[in-house]
């Protein structure tokens, strides 16, 4: 269990706390987008990437992203959270959450870093945007958010997108879903688990 601890820490201090990135966190966010703030880390680490749509866009393309995302949000009556944000000197960053309890949480997510240290090592700024469409429960029902954004982006995005389905290669996305392999031993660790057991097996 050594090598799957040791992923499962250096996947946890990669994981982008909304209490640390979003200034203003709406009511109803960390519940309906991560399971509750016991199990934020957990269930983020513990997703698994169901789909990519990736674009090439501008700052000034940010207004028409966010209400595409919206959109297809509010016509599944999903949970809809808009945390964008602009910290002078800092950041300025767009972020909208489509999320529900049942174990959704697609994002769309693009920051620019105005201080270049506070990019924590990360790939250098490039016009892609990325909106990313993540479960967190094996039997939760994605795929009409993922046929509702792709519905959305045909009607108002004026140029090309693409859409991708895992399996992908990981240096494609930073924050993917753990390995099966490595799931399936912390599963068994979980099961075999007396009180208390790992934070991260969950009630």
């Amino acid at each position: 269990m050594n090598a799957t601890r040791g992923f499962l820490v250096a996947a946890l201090l990669a994981v982008p706390l909304v209490s640390c990135s979003e200034p203003n966190v709406p009511p109803g966010f960390i519940d309906a987008c991560y399971g509750g703030r016991e199990h934020e880390a957990r269930n983020w680490v513990m997703s698994e990437a169901r789909m990519l749509l990736t674009v090439d866009g501008k700052e000034k393309d940010w207004p028409l992203l966010a209400s595409i995302v919206k959109d297809a949000g509010e016509r599944q009556h999903l949970k809809v959270f808009d945390t964008s944000t602009n910290i002078p000197n800092y950041i300025r960053m767009l972020r909208v959450n489509v999320c529900d309890a049942s174990g959704i949480n697609l994002d769309i997510d693009k920051r620019v870093y105005l201080d270049p240290r506070a990019n924590r090592g990360g790939p250098p700024p490039d016009d892609r945007i990325v909106t990313t469409l993540r479960t967190w429960r094996r039997d939760v029902d994605w795929k009409p958010l993922a046929e509702a954004i792709q519905l959305g982006f045909r009607l108002s995005w004026p140029g090309k997108f693409d859409v991708q389905f895992p399996p992908l290669n990981e240096a494609t996305l930073p924050h993917m879903a753990l390995p099966d392999n490595v799931r399936a031993e912390l599963e068994t660790e979980c099961r075999a688990a007396t009180d208390p057991k790992p934070y991260y097996c969950g009630p």
